[in-house]
């Protein structure tokens, strides 16, 4: 890939710094501009990375359309605003058409649309970043990878290395599978099953695909990282970023400026301090990522699954129940309580941000200054019983919804 091609790419990648995953905690989102700059450099491929065949990038549509998220309406009795809510969760069904025109409707009328993160690069372009961070992870790959003959074991134990082995060939042998049913589709003129598949290969199949795997030698968070994103892929999830993307851009279509309720200034000094951290992770914290990984695939990924069709159905109820499932924060708590907070975000750690309260006053700022205005927000925020809905019933305002 050259100079100009990783420029493109990074250009196509501008969710790494705006970082719209819904409900991912915001340590991560450095991290993630660091994941997103390693996808663009082949150089920095894990050993077992898949074959070309599995960097396919032709999406089969699921062409029977489903209702979709619904959307809540919040206005107060005494002032003439309205906000929508649509909500998003944290993965969701890549082969999807969704209903969009509740969204398309609430655009025509809006004045503004309310998103969740936002990360600015301030002076330097999205482009530009993208670049800086692509020749430090090229010319300081040792931060990025463990020390020539050190293996996984080595940082998080033989069991648990063996366990991440195992569930990384589960997700590849099924990434191997939903291709196969991919390609029969398309000879057959088909559209693509849209059911996952959940079930665990053939023990003969995992212990051909476990033969086929080299260890990789990146630090134990990025494999951990890795292994989230190809246990998804598997079952056909997408990070909600994409969704997001979708929403805001429909809205500049319509011409409705978008504007994030958390804005922060990226400290490049914070990319030098999150590299060296983690090549300094605690054999603690080491194993609490892996673990988190291990166990999103292997227990976890059915709960996302069924989530996510919840979503592409606008069942509610089932969500609200999911809503309560506060996971995937170990290895953010265990990372931060290594490094502290960071410049970028003022200092703070995820546990200092009053999450709801600060959608809370966003919305109800949106409402007193009148008008229609749509906010994306993430259903575990929006649903919890302590969340935002209960802080904006406290303060008056008339939440109507599903």
């Amino acid at each position: 890939m050259n100079t100009i091609s990783l420029v493109r790419a990074a250009a196509q990648r501008q969710t790494c710094l705006t970082f719209a995953l819904i409900g991912v905690p915001m340590l991560r989102c450095l991290l993630a501009v660091l994941a997103c700059a390693l996808t663009l450099s082949p150089a920095l491929a894990l050993q077992d990375a898949p074959a070309p065949e599995a960097v396919e990038t032709e999406i089969i549509t699921v062409r029977a359309e489903r209702s979709g998220p619904q959307l809540w309406r919040i206005s107060h009795p005494e002032q003439a605003g309205e906000v929508y809510v649509f909500i998003t969760i944290p993965w969701l069904p890549a082969s999807l058409e969704w209903n969009e025109r509740p969204v398309a409707s609430v655009l025509e009328e809006a004045g503004e649309v309310l998103t969740e993160l936002e990360v600015n690069a301030g002076a330097v372009s999205t482009t530009r970043m993208a670049a800086m961070m692509l020749r430090t992870v090229t010319f300081n790959r040792s931060r990025l990878m463990m020390p020539r003959g050190t293996t996984l074991a080595d940082r998080v134990g033989d069991d648990l290395a063996a366990g991440f082995y195992e569930a990384s060939a589960i997700a590849e042998e099924r990434n191997e599978r939903r291709r196969a049913l991919r390609r029969a589709a398309r000879r057959g003129g088909e559209d693509m099953p849209s059911d996952a598949v959940l079930d665990e290969p053939e023990e003969e199949a995992l212990a051909a695909r476990l033969a086929s795997l080299e260890p990789g030698r990146m630090h134990p968070f990025f494999q951990a990282m890795n292994l989230i994103g190809k246990a998804a892929e598997s079952v056909d999830l997408q990070g909600s970023s994409a969704i997001e993307t979708r929403v805001t851009r429909l809205a500049r279509r319509n011409r409705v400026p978008v504007r994030a309720v958390q804005s922060y200034d990226l400290a490049v000094s914070d990319i030098s301090a999150l590299m060296r951290s983690v090549q300094d992770f605690s054999r603690e914290t080491n194993e609490t990522c892996i673990s988190e990984a291990v166990t999103f695939a292997r227990s976890e990924l059915p709960t996302a699954w069924m989530a996510a069709q919840a979503w592409a159905r606008g069942d509610v109820d089932t969500l609200r129940g999911f809503s309560g499932r506060r996971t995937g924060l170990d290895c953010q708590r265990a990372m931060e309580g290594e490094m502290g907070g960071l410049r970028t975000f003022g200092g703070a750690t995820t546990a200092d941000i009053d999450y709801p309260g600060i959608w809370a006053q966003a919305i109800g700022s949106s409402i007193a200054g009148g008008g229609v205005t749509l906010a994306i927000v993430g259903a575990a925020g929006w649903l919890a019983e302590d969340g935002i809905q209960a802080r904006l019933a406290a303060a008056g305002y008339v939440v109507e919804g599903p």
